[in-house]
């Protein structure tokens, strides 16, 4: 039996916003302009899909996720209730993030990463693929992890912390490219 996805008619979809056919949107789910769902993706109730934004193949928002203007989500991420991905971010592949969690502006997520509950990452950082962030992890801005980087429950991330490099847009740009070549900075 062929599955198809239903496009609620409460959705709020504004003019240029692209639903995919085989996707799932719920009532009071938003879409705005120039925003994308892609095959087997879902937005549930009153989760939000920024302008410019996409929501890769088999993704997830839960309720009431908002992933803001510019944003870019993997396939098979998922962004779990209250969370937020903010302006600009990027979602690598079969990411969770978890409940009540946010992303800076300008972030990079790799692949495969785990965001525990109520943890937060700063703008512009760069987080490598597999990585762990415990519960009520906090990463201050401007900070770069490497792959396979495990921060524990409750841990801060400030900038007298070895990881964080303080980079310039430039060299942020260069570390992000060798994480993942196929990213277009």
């Amino acid at each position: 039996m062929k599955k198809t996805s239903k496009i609620s008619n409460k959705a709020l979809i504004k003019k240029g916003a692209k639903p995919h056919k085989h996707s799932a949107v719920r009532m009071f789910a938003q879409m705005e302009e120039g925003s994308q769902t892609s095959a087997g993706s879902s937005m549930a109730e009153y989760s939000y899909l920024g302008k410019n934004s996409k929501l890769g193949p088999n993704a997830h928002l839960f309720e009431r996720a908002q992933a803001s203007a510019d944003v870019q989500i993997g396939s098979f991420a998922v962004i779990k209730e209250d969370a937020h991905v903010l302006i600009g971010a990027r979602i690598g592949r079969a990411c969770v993030i978890s409940k009540n969690c946010s992303i800076g502006r300008n972030t990079y997520v790799g692949a495969e990463t785990f965001m525990a509950e109520d943890s937060h990452i700063g703008q512009d950082c760069i987080i490598g693929k597999n990585c762990y962030i415990g519960k009520r992890a906090k990463i201050d801005h401007d900070t770069i992890l490497p792959d396979n980087t495990r921060i524990r429950r409750g841990a801060h991330m400030t900038k007298k912390i070895m990881m964080n490099l303080q980079k310039s847009k430039k060299e942020m740009a260069q570390a992000l490219k060798a994480i993942n070549p196929k990213i277009n900075v």
